[in-house]
């Protein structure tokens, strides 16, 4: 009689522990996917939205840069708006497609992403019209940067909550987390 009670109360234990290791393993399972899943948005982020934008803007900066340095020729200061503007279709064709992937306001340090997202988008798109006015229609002869705001166009968004500051921060913030997120023990 003894040895059928405690063969009842190992097997109890025995099923105690299957039913526990079972949900243990279940456990880590949906942990290690959930961590997959993040993992993988992180990195959608970065090479769809952060990373492109964040390259072409520091591209940007630099020809901008050297458009402005005294001894720099008006052959080479054309030859720059054209690399400016594939750079800045570049930019813009991204964010349309991948603006999803911006982050909250509230992730940005109260910076309003929405509202730095638009002012960057109407800024590409008033350079590209300045950019057509001049080299397609003939009608502006200035430099284009400059027919951004002698037409009243929004200039490009700068500061603290500026596009290139957010873009190149976030960028190295989402790096850092998918390092960090891949680095985890499964």
């Amino acid at each position: 009689m003894w040895a059928a009670v405690v063969a009842a109360v190992a097997a109890l234990a025995a099923a105690g522990i299957t039913a526990y290791s079972s949900l243990e393993l279940k456990n880590r399972e949906e942990l290690f996917a959930n961590r997959q899943h993040a993992a993988e948005f992180l990195e959608q982020r970065l090479t769809k939205l952060y990373i492109p934008v964040s390259m072409h803007l520091a591209v940007t900066n630099a020809l901008f840069t050297r458009f402005m340095e005294l001894n720099t020729s008006d052959k080479e200061k054309t030859a720059i708006e054209h690399e400016l503007h594939d750079h800045n279709s570049a930019i813009l064709k991204t964010l349309l497609e991948s603006s999803v992937y911006t982050e909250s306001s509230s992730a940005a340090g109260g910076c309003d992403i929405d509202a730095m997202i638009t002012q960057l988008t109407e800024h590409l798109v008033q350079w590209e019209t300045v950019y057509n006015l001049k080299y397609e229609h003939r009608a502006y002869t200035g430099p284009v940067f400059a027919g951004i705001s002698e037409f009243g166009f929004r200039g490009f968004p700068q500061g603290t909550c500026g596009a290139d500051t957010h873009f190149r921060e976030t960028t190295l913030r989402l790096r850092r987390a998918l390092h960090d997120v891949r680095q985890l023990p499964r």
